[in-house]
């Protein structure tokens, strides 16, 4: 046993070390002429018009590895013309990104090392040219078309402002027009994770999926067939939505239950999730360093383990209130398990997640399967309509809620600083406290207690 997790070690060792040689580059000391190709559409900045391109040739010389760079072009009539595939010549400055020197700051260069982007470069006014553009589409292409289509038929149903984007984010992934207002609410109330394509999301499309295709389950031939058509739509909807970690790790998860629905044995949850973070390692290493990746696993795995005993503790036979538990015991367990990573990455801790979740979970739920009837009452554009209005309703009231309860006195406790040290420890007491609650013996009781004292005290002693 120690020899596989010494091997697997080394080969995740080895996986993370090859990926960061794609970022590995010499930058020259002067200014140059590149030839570079814009992989995603230009963004644009406050002061500049941001494209992530491929660095293909340096003075005539072509590469022998295509290189990620960030060009920073200035803002002119042509510049905003750019488009995904277009080719350039630009004349500028390779550099790479420094650290800020501030202890305890973001590192952004390293952020961009880890997504495989070398450095970053400001290209002036006229100081570039157009030598081409590539009108061949590839797939994620033309998934990117179907966003925009969709992002359009909304706005011709009527969506707008902050109701147009938290739908965009909630159906396709994409959360870039959600306002610094919008944000802050969400974060403040403790509701930001239903802003990401997650667990809940893809729950909901699977249990969608799951009780259409119930008639076919009392076929043995046509069970096979039903699971493997809702595992196809599980990943075309994945693609659709630009593979976000959350979302693959998701998808990953239902697939291997819905296989699992074929077997006799029954795999553990446990297990399934290990195996789902395994592949997504074993494909793409760094994502190890991402907090999706981080805070998306740790809430699973916390709810795996920590809701059935919480649950235990209120014995219910209604089932409403079997439902206000299993909330209750769910969303304790979702907190206990990504409060650390939480507080380690953003310095704050939502004091109502609880009122907050018995909210937005239930709403966002709604909204959901509102927006996947308004979509599949695309050729019925009147009925469509009436749905539409419904459901701008329905997303209206969930953020006015959310930001009646952001504005309530003390809705968080901001700047708590933890370290590296500190997020590992607070993880070892919540598995100390795990094992007591599973069997109370006085070694485990003085297990759990110590590591607490020794947290509490550590991090009050790191504070003078």
């Amino acid at each position: 046993m120690l020899f596989l997790h010494l091997t697997l070690m080394g080969v995740g060792m080895l996986l993370t070390s090859r990926w960061l040689e794609k970022a590995s580059f010499s930058f020259p000391e002067e200014y140059g002429a590149y030839q570079i190709r814009i992989e995603e559409q230009p963004e644009e900045k406050p002061r500049s018009i941001l494209c992530r391109s491929s660095l293909l040739t340096s003075d005539s010389t072509l590469m022998k590895t295509e290189k990620t760079f960030l060009f920073y072009l200035a803002k002119d009539s042509a510049s905003y013309q750019l488009n995904k595939g277009d080719t350039l010549w630009v004349y500028a400055q390779l550099e790479s990104v420094v650290p800020s020197g501030i202890p305890e700051a973001f590192d952004y260069g390293r952020y961009l090392r880890r997504k495989g982007v070398c450095g970053s470069a400001y290209v002036a006014g006229g100081h570039w040219k157009m030598v081409g553009h590539s009108s061949s589409m590839s797939v994620m292409d033309r998934l990117e078309k179907v966003r925009e289509g969709l992002k359009e038929r909304y706005r011709e149903l009527g969506f707008q402002g902050d109701e147009l984007a938290l739908l965009t984010a909630l159906t396709v992934g994409e959360k870039e027009d959600l306002s610094e207002e919008i944000r802050e609410v969400y974060s403040v109330s403790g509701a930001s994770h239903v802003l990401a394509i997650s667990g809940l999301h893809i729950g909901l499309l699977y249990s969608i999926l799951w009780m259409f295709f119930t008639p076919w389950r009392r076929n043995r031939k046509l069970k096979v067939v039903s699971v493997f058509i809702i595992i196809g739509v599980l990943w075309i909807f994945a693609a659709l939505t630009g593979f976000p970690v959350s979302v693959v790790r998701s998808v990953i998860m239902f697939s291997l239950i819905g296989i699992s629905c074929l077997l006799q044995e029954k795999p553990h949850t446990l297990n399934t999730l290990a195996t789902a973070a395994f592949l997504m390692l074993l494909f793409r290493p760094l994502w190890l360093f991402e907090i999706g990746f981080q805070m998306s696993f740790a809430a699973v795995a916390s709810i795996v383990l920590l809701h059935p005993k919480l649950s235990s503790l209120w014995n219910v036979r209604h089932w409403s209130l079997r439902w206000f538990r299993d909330m209750l015991s769910v969303s304790i367990a979702a907190q206990i398990g990504v409060a650390p990573i939480i507080a380690f990455y953003f310095h704050r801790f939502s004091v109502y997640f609880l009122l907050t979740n018995f909210w937005v979970i239930p709403m966002v739920s709604v909204v959901m399967y509102v927006a996947v009837f308004m979509l599949v009452l695309l050729p019925f554009s009147s009925l469509q309509q009436w749905v539409a209005i419904l459901e701008i309703k329905l997303i209206h009231w969930q953020n006015a809620v959310l930001e009646g309860i952001s504005q309530w006195p003390s809705a968080t406790i901001d700047r708590i600083w933890l370290t590296v040290i500190e997020v590992f420890a607070w993880y070892v007491v919540i598995w100390l406290c795990y094992r007591f609650f599973q069997k109370h013996t006085p070694q485990r009781t003085l297990q759990a207690l110590a590591g607490l004292l020794l947290l509490v005290g550590g991090h009050w002693w790191l504070g003078q």
